[in-house]
């Protein structure tokens, strides 16, 4: 017969703590891209354009972002830069466009 009394034993499985290497980013209009942890600062992120890897301090594009990931549970934060991030942008192109205004352009070499 089997026991229906609940166990007191601990599970064997530990799950480790969920940390945010990737965080794919969807906008309003359907488009796509990731952003990728670039240091041991969550809000440090690297994302890939036109052949570039690009650094962006995600705090320099939204406003209130630092504030916002600091006052919600460790497990909510991806949620935050999530959706404050689509909050902010519409499409990749104007997070992009952001992103890039941050970036001065490499100058061609005058022949």
């Amino acid at each position: 017969m089997v026991s229906l009394r609940p166990s007191s034993a601990t599970p064997e499985v530990a799950f480790p703590t969920l940390q945010m290497p990737k965080l794919e980013m969807c906008f309003h209009d359907g488009s796509r891209l990731w952003l990728k942890q670039a240091t041991n600062d969550p809000l440090q992120r690297h994302v890939h354009h036109q052949g570039e890897v690009l650094r962006v301090d995600l705090r320099r594009l939204i406003p209130g972002l630092e504030e916002e990931f600091c006052k919600a549970a460790p497990l909510d934060r991806p949620a935050v830069i999530f959706f404050l991030a689509r909050k902010a942008f519409k499409s990749d192109a104007a997070f992009l466009a952001a992103v890039t205004g941050l970036h001065p352009r490499k100058e061609a070499a005058h022949a």
